[in-house]
C-alpha cells in the first residue's frame, strides 16, 4: 500500500501554497510597493524579486504535493517548507530583537513560525497507509 501524508498536513500543505502565492507575488510583480505596504524598506527591489519567484516556486512545489498526497513526495517539499520557514523566523526575529528592525517583521515571523512548527508536526507524525 502507499503511503500517504495525513489530512492535517495536506491542510498545511494548502495554507502553505496560499501563503507562497500571496508574498510570492507581492515579491516578485511589486517589491517597492509591497514591502512598503508591510512597512520594511527594500534596498535591493532585484533580490527581493528574486526571492519572489523562490516563493512562487514553493508555492508550486506545496500545491502539487498538496494535490498528490504520496508521502514519498511530499517529503522532500515539507522537509525544505520546515527549513525555510524556521530559517527565516530565527533571522527576523534576531533582527527585530538584536538589531531593532521594523515593526512590520512581527506579522511574517508570526507566520513563518506557525509553519516551520506545524509542518514539523505533521512530518513528525509521518505518513499512514491509504
Amino acid at each position: 500500500m502507499a503511503q500517504r501524508v495525513s489530512r492535517f498536513h495536506r491542510i498545511l500543505l494548502w495554507l502553505a501554497s496560499l501563503d507562497f502565492a500571496v508574498f510570492g507575488l507581492g515579491f516578485y510583480l511589486a517589491p517597492l510597493s509591497f514591502n512598503a505596504l508591510l512597512g520594511v524598506p527594500t534596498p535591493d527591489p532585484i533580490a527581493v524579486r528574486a526571492l519572489g519567484g523562490f516563493l512562487l516556486g514553493g508555492a508550486v512545489a506545496a500545491l502539487l504535493a498538496a494535490i498528490n498526497a504520496s508521502w514519498s513526495e511530499a517529503r522532500i517539499v515539507t522537509l525544505s517548507l520546515i527549513t525555510w520557514n524556521l530559517l527565516n523566523t530565527a533571522g527576523m526575529a534576531f533582527d527585530l530583537l538584536v538589531n531593532d528592525g521594523p515593526a512590520g517583521l512581527w506579522p511574517n515571523v508570526a507566520i513563518t513560525a506557525f509553519f516551520g512548527i506545524t509542518l514539523a508536526i505533521a512530518y513528525g507524525r509521518g505518513p499512514r497507509d491509504s
